[in-house]
């Protein structure tokens, strides 16, 4: 799928650590979650989760949009 390829993508270019891969890693838990892959969409929505952490640092404000999501998920 579209997403899967993006994150292939940036991972060839060493981008596996920005924001960009994060938002594809996240698309991707999206989609397994639509698909009821609960599992699978758990843990990429905590990879993403870890790659923004570690790209933008645990006290940027930004980061409070994965923690949204990652908390959207368990509800």
């Amino acid at each position: 799928n579209s997403y899967r390829k993006g994150m292939e993508i940036l991972e060839a270019a060493g981008a596996a650590g920005n924001i960009e891969y994060a938002k594809s890693v996240e698309n991707l838990a999206a989609l397994f979650l639509a698909q009821e892959k609960v599992n699978a969409a758990e843990s990429l929505y905590l990879r993403a989760l870890k790659v923004r952490e570690k790209a933008l640092g645990s006290r940027n404000a930004a980061l409070a949009e994965s923690y949204d999501v990652v908390g959207d998920f368990y509800t």
